[in-house]
């Protein structure tokens, strides 16, 4: 069933209005003389871990196994008092150690457990400049899930992609475009991938009740003989649980054909 919500309705009036908010956790490993505080963490995909060096040596957090670095990530010396952070945004099982002290056993691991994308709960937010391709990111404050090509960067060719972290449950999934400068509607892409008025067809998903995005849109479009007009085109993702339109998640980002 297509889900239609009034082209004036509050729903729809305040997505343009809203904060951020984050989800991603912080984690701090002690650094003493001669081991690591806790040696072992389990966190999830997106958060934080922090080094700090407590003791009065020279110490590293390198990443690899055998005191061998396998080059993840690599503090450098940390003299007393100095930190290093990383952020950690795929699963899996990270061994670690210090270069001057492995051989006395000053090892670690961290544990990357893979995290979703929660469905949101509240009313949020997030707009940021043109980029060639989606970064995916459990935390809605960090994720960029609409990249538009090499456009973004000063290249002729628009490569329209949507990409996300896997949903924490099903989803509904809106995608809109607009250009204001030469067209007051706003065009949201329909299931058959068409772009819909929305002050004729009102707000109607792009997918329904699905858990991950992940596609091209259009094919390649060289602007500079696509005809495309010359303006600032405005894209727009939102992402709401399935079958309300209480909560969500909107992502804004844009692209410009000079």
């Amino acid at each position: 069933m297509i889900k239609k919500v009034s082209f004036l309705s509050p729903a729809l009036l305040s997505l343009f209005l809203l904060a951020a908010a984050s989800n991603a956790a912080d984690y701090q490993i002690n650094i003493w003389d001669n081991f690591f505080d806790p040696q072992t963490i389990t966190i999830n995909a997106g958060d934080t871990v922090t080094w700090q060096n407590y003791g009065n040596f020279i110490h590293t957090a390198t990443s690899g196994t055998n005191c061998n670095s396998d080059g993840k990530f690599n503090s450098g010396n940390l003299s007393k008092n100095q930190a290093y952070t990383v952020q950690f945004n795929e699963a899996g099982t990270y061994t670690y150690f210090c270069i001057p002290h492995c051989m006395a056993g000053m090892t670690g691991t961290i544990t990357v457990n893979p995290s979703t994308l929660p469905l949101p709960s509240s009313q949020q937010s997030f707009s940021y400049a043109p980029i060639s391709s989606a970064v995916l990111n459990p935390d809605p404050s960090q994720a960029k899930p609409i990249g538009v090509g090499d456009i973004a960067t000063g290249g002729v060719n628009l490569e329209l992609a949507v990409s996300t972290t896997t949903f924490s449950g099903p989803a509904d999934v809106y995608f809109a475009i607009a250009a204001p400068a030469i067209d007051s509607d706003i065009y949201l892409l329909d299931k058959n991938y068409v772009l819909q008025k929305l002050s004729a067809a009102g707000l109607v998903p792009w997918k329904e009740d699905v858990t991950v995005v992940n596609e091209q849109l259009f094919g390649k479009i060289n602007v500079t003989t696509s005809g495309l007009p010359k303006t600032t085109y405005y894209l727009y993702l939102a992402v709401t649980p399935a079958n309300s339109f209480g909560t969500y998640y909107l992502w804004t980002t844009y692209f410009i054909v000079q």
